[in-house]
């Protein structure tokens, strides 16, 4: 379909090709204006190598009618669709703003994860929005970063729904209950499964900052399930709690009968652990362009934003909120949590943070600032400040470079240095 992405100003059917967008691994996609009122709309260009079989252009137009039946907030709504240029095609909204795939690599790049709240937030979208479609048995068959769309306004939008059935060649069928078009030969409750398992894997990703399987974008087969080794979540990310490790692997366990039924299995163990999610707000922080998403859901309170790379200090990068906090350099700071009659107070007050179920003690650690490296003590904490799996012996101090990750408790905690120290570091990536 290479040629398919040189149609600047071509016309189909009132729509004029404005500017390519890109491939979402199932169709092209071009910005488009319907010429009829001016409206931003964007053309999904689908694949035509069926076009010539006898009755697939009718089976097409009657399959895109059935997808038509979806009206739910979390799935790109179709608002036109038949055969353009030799190519059938569907006429969705336009949206502005990054795909889930974009977000994963912007944060990898910068050694950082997703927030967990964010990524609950966003499966937890994807779930509501696959069991609206398997109400309906529609089914996605390819649900992958690459067609899970972020808006601006923090909606997660998933793309590209049940186009692998839209565009397959089969024998037609209509049920007698509610007119709805089946394919001769699908096995609708295998289709749903493999919705929920890809769902599984990339939930799994966003928590961990890497696939379950072998890589992104390897295609799995329903028969290879039962062969795949799964590291659990918590052997990368200890801090997650047992029931979201819970619903990630029983939702991609390989073993069948230990797996997620249905989708809504899945969502009503999803929709208890949202509303237990810790209200993770602490004062003086600001936002860092990486995590501008996440904020848009985020129940924390969003503060200032400010550019990461521009400072001139030393920063803390709190991975499960998405916040910076800047510090001076050449000065040495204590964090903990304020307790009411305490003698000592320390400089980095994280009571806010709901410190206590975080397992920071009173006074916890110690952190010494230079531009080009920091050093961290723990200070005798009840349970302990950790650095690469090892729990640091009190009162010795460890020195840290530029991306580095260290816990107090169960915060994941990231070292970021400026531009400025990053040039003593030739071995490090400049984040």
């Amino acid at each position: 379909m290479r040629e398919v992405q040189n149609l600047q100003n071509q016309v189909i059917d009132g729509y004029r090709f404005d500017e390519y967008l890109g491939y979402t691994g199932a169709a092209h996609v071009y910005k488009s204006t319907q010429i009829e009122g001016d409206k931003v709309v964007a053309v999904h260009l689908l694949p035509n190598h069926n076009i010539d079989e006898p009755n697939f252009i009718e089976g097409y137009i009657l399959k895109a009618a059935q997808l038509d039946r979806l009206h739910h907030p979390n799935i790109l709504s179709i608002l036109g669709y038949g055969i353009g240029l030799n190519h059938p095609y569907l006429v969705v909204g336009h949206i502005v703003g990054p795909t889930l795939k974009d977000l994963l690599i912007a944060v990898k790049k910068r050694m950082r994860r997703i927030p967990i709240d964010a990524s609950i937030f966003i499966a937890s979208s994807l779930a509501g929005a696959i069991s609206h479609a398997h109400l309906l048995n529609i089914t996605h068959g390819n649900l992958r970063p690459s067609n899970i769309l972020l808006e601006d306004s923090g909606i997660v939008i998933i793309a590209d729904i049940g186009l692998p059935h839209l565009l397959a060649f089969e024998p037609l069928l209509v049920s007698d209950d509610d007119d709805t078009i089946v394919s001769g030969g699908r096995d609708i409750l295998k289709e749903k499964q493999r919705d929920l398992f890809d769902l599984g894997v990339i939930f799994y990703e966003m928590i961990t900052n890497q696939p379950p399987f072998l890589t992104p974008d390897t295609v799995i087969l329903e028969e290879d399930f039962e062969s795949l080794d799964l590291i659990p979540p918590s052997d990368i990310v200890p801090e997650i709690s047992y029931e979201l490790e819970n619903v990630i692997m029983k939702t991609i366990t390989p073993t069948q009968v230990e797996r997620y039924q249905s989708i809504d299995e899945m969502l009503e163990d999803l929709s208890v652990i949202s509303r237990k999610v810790k209200t993770t707000v602490l004062p003086a922080a600001r936002l860092s362009d990486v995590a501008q998403f996440s904020s848009r859901f985020s129940h924390a309170v969003v503060p200032e934003e400010v550019d990461t790379e521009k400072t001139e200090a030393v920063a803390l990068y709190f991975l499960d909120t998405g916040q910076v906090l800047d510090l001076e350099n050449d000065r040495e700071y204590t964090l903990g949590r304020l307790y009411e009659g305490q003698p000592v107070v320390p400089d980095i007050d994280l009571t806010p943070f709901k410190a206590y179920e975080w397992g920071i003690s009173r006074l916890h650690s110690s952190i010494n600032t230079s531009t080009d490296h920091v050093t961290v003590k723990d200070l005798g904490s009840s349970n302990g400040t950790w650095h690469a799996g090892e729990r640091l012996e009190p009162n010795v101090p460890i020195t840290l470079q530029h991306g580095d990750i260290f816990l107090l408790g169960k915060l994941r905690i990231q070292i970021l240095l400026p531009v400025t120290g990053l040039s003593k570091q030739n071995e490090m990536p400049v984040s």
